[in-house]
């Protein structure tokens, strides 16, 4: 299968991405647009390559409509609901709480005379759903392996799309994969020298993927023992919090020292070490392919600017789950 064979590469480059960067929506942003995390990356101990991530921030959004029945007093303390009221449809579809209010209020004095006070009003929710583009490269030297992804997720950083190039030893394979989080389902697809193979999964959760599974732990708190158990393409995993443990990177005046959280994966596959501070990833081990990462440098890359996208094409690109946007 297509996700077997890339596994092991695409798996062990990925896991440097063990970041939950600092910009969903109930965490204090402190993640800049541009900011870049570089790493050194060590492959059985002899070939020697870096990684680099790179975040731009929000690149376009979608806004959803339910039409939901609730508690007057509801209203008034949720920003994304419109009244709905019957009698009031035409003049109220695109009003805000502060302004429907008085009405509703008229008009609940009105009612009340024919009969029971209203105690509940249609109102539509608006569901806004922020797309978060982010980039990686993986190279080693001699150019033997060179991965580049471009990641398109949600607030919460489940996948929506990835979209991958590798080349390895002269040969180019790209890949996409397209994720339903409603549904716990994601289809994979690769073209290799011209062949296309796809795979379509069905999982327990809403697909995560080796890619962005790192930012899945920026808006949880946890500490010792707490765990999480996550759907992945290449099964069902458990990731633990095992310990805390104090990391040093560098010499001399690049010498740092961080106190870490060590995590490790059930069935086991690697150890990824968060700084406590804010949960950048310092150190990735990766025991069966024998794979050390460690941070190497953090910086603002100031070219990178977010006005550039289109987002029509971004859009057209995940039409799979918002055909009507």
């Amino acid at each position: 299968m297509i996700r077997k064979r890339l596994f092991i590469l695409v798996f062990s480059t990925a896991l440097v991405l063990l970041h939950p960067f600092y910009f969903l929506q109930d965490v204090n942003a402190k993640l800049k647009v541009g900011e870049t995390l570089k790493y050194d990356v060590t492959f059985g101990n002899l070939l020697k390559g870096y990684a680099e991530i790179k975040f731009y921030g929000k690149i376009t959004s979608y806004a959803e409509y339910e039409t939901l029945t609730v508690p007057l007093e509801e209203v008034a303390i949720d920003s994304t609901l419109k009244v709905l009221s019957d009698s009031m449809y035409n003049a109220l579809t695109d009003s805000t709480i502060d302004e429907a209010l008085p009405d509703l209020l008229d008009e609940s004095q009105a009612d009340s005379m024919h009969e029971e006070k209203q105690d509940s009003i249609k109102v539509i929710k608006t569901i806004t759903t922020n797309i978060y583009y982010i980039t990686y490269d993986t190279k080693f030297i001699g150019n033997i392996y060179n991965l580049h992804a471009d990641i398109y997720a949600r607030d919460d950083f489940f996948p929506l799309l990835i979209e991958t190039k590798i080349r390895r030893t002269g040969k180019v394979s790209r890949g996409r994969e397209l994720f339903y989080p409603d549904k716990n389902m994601a289809i994979f697809s690769q073209i290799i020298e011209g062949e296309e193979e796809v795979d379509t999964l069905l999982r327990k959760h809403p697909l995560q993927d080796v890619t962005t599974i790192p930012f899945y732990f920026m808006g949880r708190n946890f500490g010792i023992g707490d765990f999480f158990n996550i759907s992945l393409p290449q099964g069902e995993f458990k990731l633990t919090c095992i310990a805390t443990e104090r990391i040093e990177t560098g010499e001399g005046f690049d010498f740092k020292s961080y106190n870490t959280y060590r995590i490790e994966s059930n069935p086991e596959g690697f150890k990824v070490w968060l700084n406590k501070k804010d949960k950048v990833p310092i150190k990735v081990y990766m025991k069966e392919q024998k794979i050390k990462m460690l941070l190497k440098k953090k910086k603002i890359d100031a070219s990178i600017k977010t006005n550039k996208f289109n987002e029509a094409r971004v859009k057209a690109k995940l039409i799979h789950l918002f055909p009507n946007n």
